[in-house]
């Protein structure tokens, strides 16, 4: 009995033990059941949320595994995207206020 792990789910664990550091807790346990199938399980509910510690066959946890990451990725473009948008918010509030302070020194009626 042997038991392989697609290439893109050990892209993902490498990923998220050595390039993104907030998924540190992401892992698999793999084992053998009673009636000696393979079974993955997330233990700490990374990736398999509120159902974590439950057995999975291993082609369902890696669709699992892949649904997660993938969110995961739209989450991390998102918020480089909101954090990118705070800058550009904090550097134009910054123009405002070298503005509204240059009409306070002219006495500009604004």
């Amino acid at each position: 009995m042997q038991l392989e792990i697609p290439s893109d789910i050990i892209d993902i664990i490498h990923k998220t033990q050595y390039e993104h550091d907030e998924y540190f807790e992401f892992g698999l346990d793999i084992s053998v059941n009673r009636e000696g199938e393979y079974v993955v399980r997330d233990m700490m509910g990374v990736w398999q949320g509120s159902d974590y510690g439950t057995d999975m066959k291993p082609e369902v946890a890696w669709n699992t595994i892949r649904k997660w990451w993938a969110n995961e990725l739209d989450n991390m473009s998102a918020q480089a995207k909101k954090d990118e948008i705070k800058e550009q918010i904090k550097a134009l509030q910054s123009k405002l206020d070298g503005l509204e302070e240059t009409a306070k020194k002219r006495k500009w009626f604004w």
